[in-house]
């Protein structure tokens, strides 16, 4: 748990949107920031107008300078199928410029949100409702897509550090998108209902990035052609009840994955293309494609998979002069109306649809499910639902997971920002659980009788098999001999884990940097071979560091024998995300 004096506040930067929550102590409750008409979410866009301050959100979302869609535009988020989009009318102008230039896009990133924590620190209505004068020592929590590289988390702290999250005694703690997502969906579905051994299923399917953990690494690139929406795929097993307070559960993760593709583009860009089909115009950039691209957003987000949807579409009369012929039936130009048929607005969607069932079907076959939730901004769409309970009544293998629970209002669109909160002021610390214990191995040399010198790898223990069922240690410290024999290349350190039926595999070689000046504790001469072998008491510390990825630092130094001085002689870092969470509600 964070410090009880901070305020704990989870921000969930969204594709297109972003939302954050924040614990009001004095109500015991996490709340939903509302910066604009008592509207919990934002748009993630920045507009940067020539001549004129930057905007962002709502502001910029409307300005032809904007530039949206900046999560899939950072430099180590996975590649996606931009095949076929019409990326200047999609981005905006400038947000096309960017797409091209990503470097730029960490400035972006800190612009919003600078502004956003501006915004929010100084909301009257937040610091009354904490009962604070001013906003300080805020213990913020961050999302990320778990499929980043290493390049893209990094990219992403660099601007989250640089938009002044770390002032005023502020604090940065991150998780991935895929368990917050399945940590606020817990916390909602605490009910007497709920059973020890349950399996849940969380599907996330919010905007544009695509994350779905669940153990077949690089099968999205199979897909790469096609269009798929955000996917967090994350089963957990309910493990305890509490027995005289049954709303208190404590979970197991058992499955997840993710990945990364581009659906909201294709789906608006599909639509953007049949507007531009039946009225015959260009709306190629500036302000007449912003207004075509809303449109396409307006219509994707009110189809409920039977009626027409009429949507606002008010193209200037200068431009319509210019360039309509006046024969659209579909089109109100006076009003500034335009209507999408059912079966054109099911003809962009289908493909999304069929694929999430597609996956859902794929992963309880594979992990097993007793229950299903689905939130994020598609399960929020009546088609959608309506899709879902009439092809999976027809499934047998998921015919069980009905009905399916979705949540009302805003909730599917915060429910990342508010498990972040929750984690942050979860009384217990976040729990790993493996089926791999860790060892160091590392060489020892020795003469026997008058033969050669016998070299080999002798294991020492760092995290015992009990350990890593029950709870991983975060970090810990051995101590083990290393053998060096003189004028020969020296053998690396080796760190390999070991499951229960002795299956070993190596995690990482480390190689180390002893020379004539580190503290041995002993020696041995041999000189009819010409070689000296000396040994040296190796301190190996490592900790279980988690943030986006889960990760193993491993530091190894050489104890002085007299002086206990530490000299570092290696180095290693290896990813552990075989390792499963478990916390508590």
């Amino acid at each position: 748990m964070d410090n009880p004096n901070r305020l704990v506040v989870g921000l969930d930067h969204g594709t297109s949107k972003t939302a954050l929550t924040y614990w009001a102590q004095s109500r015991g409750e996490v709340v939903e920031w509302q910066p604009v008409n008592r509207i919990p979410i934002t748009p993630s866009v920045m507009a940067y107008p020539d001549n004129r301050p930057p905007l962002w959100g709502n502001a910029a979302r409307e300005h032809r300078d904007r530039v949206s869609w900046s999560k899939l535009l950072v430099d180590g988020s996975p590649p996606v199928s931009v095949n076929g989009l019409d990326l200047r009318a999609l981005l905006g102008d400038k947000g096309f410029n960017y797409y091209q230039d990503r470097t730029r896009i960490t400035r972006v990133i800190t612009d919003y949100l600078e502004r956003i924590r501006s915004a929010f620190c100084n909301d009257p209505r937040v610091l009354e409702d904490v009962r604070a004068l001013n906003l300080s020592s805020i213990a913020w929590h961050f999302s990320m897509p778990a499929c980043w590289s290493r390049n893209g988390v990094r990219m992403m702290m660099i601007a989250v550090e640089r938009a002044g999250f770390l002032d005023n005694g502020g604090t940065i703690t991150y998780c991935s998108e895929a368990m917050a997502a399945a940590i606020g969906v817990s916390y909602r579905l605490t009910d007497n209902s709920v059973r020890v051994g349950e399996k849940l299923l969380v599907c996330d399917l919010g905007g544009v990035t695509n994350v779905r953990r669940f153990g077949r690494p690089g099968e999205w690139f199979k897909s790469a052609q096609k269009a798929y929406i955000e996917q967090d795929f994350t089963t957990f097993k309910v493990t305890g009840v509490d027995p005289n307070h049954p709303r208190r559960l404590s979970f197991q993760q058992i499955a997840q994955h993710s990945t990364a593709d581009c659906t909201n583009p294709h789906i608006e860009n599909e639509l953007l293309q049949h507007i531009r089909q039946v009225l015959g115009l260009p709306l190629r950039s500036g302000d007449v494609a912003r207004l075509a691209v809303e449109a396409a957003r307006a219509a994707k987000e009110g189809y409920n998979g039977r009626d027409d949807v009429d949507v606002r579409l008010s193209l200037r009369q200068r431009y319509l002069q210019q360039h309509y012929n006046g024969n659209c039936r579909f089109f109100d130009h006076d009003g500034g109306r335009f209507t999408f048929s059912a079966s054109v607005l099911q003809g962009a969607m289908d493909p999304v649809v069929t694929s999430v069932m597609r996956r859902i079907l794929d992963h309880v076959k594979t992990y097993g499910a007793n229950r299903i939730a689905i939130v994020g901004g598609l399960s929020r769409s009546q088609y959608f639902q309506r899709r879902i309970q009439a092809d999976f009544a027809n499934i047998p293998e998921v015919s069980h997971l009905l009905p399916v629970n979705y949540f009302g209002g805003y909730d599917p669109m915060t429910i990342v920002s508010y498990g972040l909160t929750r984690k942050g002021i979860a009384p217990n610390p976040m729990q790993y659980r493996s089926r791999w214990g860790y060892e160091i191995h590392s060489s020892f040399i020795e003469r026997l009788g008058t033969e050669d010198l016998y070299s080999e790898y002798r294991p020492t223990t760092a995290i015992t098999l009990v350990e890593a069922r029950d709870n991983v240690p975060r970090q810990g410290r051995v101590r083990f001999r290393l053998s060096v024999r003189s004028r020969h290349r020296s053998e690396n350190i080796m760190i390999k884990r070991r499951d229960m039926a002795g299956k070993a595999e190596t995690v990482t070689l480390c190689p180390h940097e002893i020379d004539d000046n580190t503290p041995y504790v002993d020696e041995a001469v041999h000189r009819d071979l010409n070689v000296t072998v000396r040994y040296y008491e190796i301190v190996a510390s490592w900790s279980l560091e988690a943030d986006v990825h889960l990760t193993m630092d491993w530091t190894f130094e050489a104890e002085g024998p007299r002086t206990g001085v530490l000299h570092e002689v290696a180095r290693a870092s290896h990813p552990a995300d075989e390792m499963m969470p478990c916390w508590a509600t």
